[in-house]
């Protein structure tokens, strides 16, 4: 856009009263423009790449620490695998989840067995009342 000045004239020439000619700085605002969606998508791009690296390597850790825990941790007698391939075994065998899990389940049993004549009892008064 010329400005108004300029109107009827050719680039390069100049108008009496001015010493600018005119179309002067027209290839500046192209190459300005060009520099900076250069720098928008280039910046744009870096940030994109940043991101989806990081979530990348957040959810690799995740699932190599949910890797631990899988179907294998319920059973006793299996073998669990570790994230390097290796059987996470302890001295007797058995995966290390399972024998923290068969250490626990003994005691929840024996408050269980505690509690539930006391509920039964306290269910069979109110059936009679």
């Amino acid at each position: 856009c010329d400005p108004p000045h300029c109107i009827g004239y050719e680039d390069g020439q100049i108008r009496e009263g001015f010493e600018i000619p005119c179309g002067r700085g027209r290839d500046g605002a192209v190459t300005f423009y060009s520099v900076y969606f250069l720098a928008l998508l280039l910046g744009t791009l870096i940030v994109i790449v940043t991101s989806l690296g990081v979530i990348y390597r957040d959810v690799s850790n995740q699932e190599k620490r949910m890797a631990r825990y899988g179907a294998g941790s319920f059973n006793p007698g299996a073998t669990q695998n570790t994230t390097d391939g290796t059987a996470a075994t302890n001295v007797n065998g058995h995966s290390r989840l399972s024998s923290i899990i068969s250490s626990v389940i003994p005691p929840v049993r024996r408050t269980f067995r505690r509690l539930s004549p006391s509920i039964s009892n306290r269910e069979h008064s109110n059936s009679r009342g």
